[in-house]
């Protein structure tokens, strides 16, 4: 009998790569819909609704949807990033508590924001909840989703690292730039990057559902340190570009104001203590590995 699988925002960069690997290991991969109100897997957050289809039968459900964080943070979108993430794990778990038979796993994707900006330790699983808008979307988020372990389903929150690989997330925002030669660093460089390749990610997904040990607060970041000057330099290579520019503070907080210091300019060291504990094989251990998997730039 082919296990399902439920996945919230199966239609992005994670997503995708995440109904690919399931598909071909011969899961039911099922992506709801908030486009067609005929489709049996729709579901609408506006409205609360969540067809009891979707869920039915699911071995694990997936939450990656969510408002991207990419672009200047005004006040109205700001309230769209933690919405459509507070409220997407609220409805689910209380859709699972409701259930005869939940699912085993319940997987939300939150993120190293928890942290704060430029935390002035290493961080691992068990260190505090930093300031900043991020740790606040991610703690309430993470909150939100952990409802659903009271009926028995293993909640994991996956606090992810910048993802890189593939043809997708950061690499396509930024490949335009470096093919016209505007290719460049952020300031000095020197911030610390938390990062996971698309295929540790994938395969992280894929072991937190079969592994029962596995759950709580996971961070979903490879265990080698790189920084902002890695990546630039990684991506420059791929592309065959020189990184010919230093691009310096004061022009990122213009363009993308809050979220510049938030999601571009800070600076962690986050260590996957709870992955290492397990085991967990990490299997691209720079940045120019995980972008060689990038087959379509």
């Amino acid at each position: 009998m082919e296990e399902k699988i439920v996945i919230f925002g199966g239609g992005g960069f994670i997503g995708s790569a995440l109904a690919r690997h399931f598909s071909s290991q011969n899961c039911k991969v099922v992506i709801p819909t908030r486009s067609d109100p005929r489709s049996p897997y729709f579901w609408d957050l506006s409205k609360r609704i969540l067809s009891d289809q979707i869920l039915d039968g699911a071995m694990a459900v997936i939450k990656l949807a969510g408002e991207s964080i990419f672009g200047f943070w005004n006040k109205s979108k700001k309230s769209k990033i933690l919405s459509s993430r507070v409220s997407a794990a609220k409805l689910i778990a209380q859709k699972i508590r409701r259930m005869k038979n939940p699912p085993n796993v319940f997987i939300n994707a939150s993120a190293v924001g928890y942290y704060g900006v430029s935390p002035k330790s290493v961080c691992c699983e068990q260190s505090k909840k930093g300031a900043g808008f991020l740790a606040d979307v991610c703690a309430q988020s993470e909150r939100a989703a952990q409802g659903a372990s009271r009926r028995g389903t293993r909640v994991v929150q996956l606090r992810q690292g910048m993802v890189i690989g593939g043809a997708g997330g950061i690499v396509k925002m930024l490949s335009p730039l470096f093919k016209m030669f505007l290719g460049a660093k952020i300031s000095c460089g020197e911030n610390y990057m938390p990062w996971i390749s698309i295929a540790d990610l994938v395969r992280l997904y894929d072991f937190a559902i079969s592994n029962e040990s596995l759950k709580g607060r996971v961070n979903a970041v490879s265990p080698f340190i790189a920084t902002n000057a890695d990546f630039a330099q990684g991506l420059a290579k791929k592309l065959h570009r020189p990184r010919l520019f230093r691009i310096p503070k004061f022009l990122m907080r213009l363009i993308f104001g809050q979220m510049a210091d938030e999601a571009i300019l800070s600076s962690q060291i986050v260590l996957p203590q709870k992955l290492a504990d397990l085991r967990f094989d990490f299997q691209d251990g720079t940045i120019s590995e995980a972008l060689s998997q990038n087959h379509n730039l």
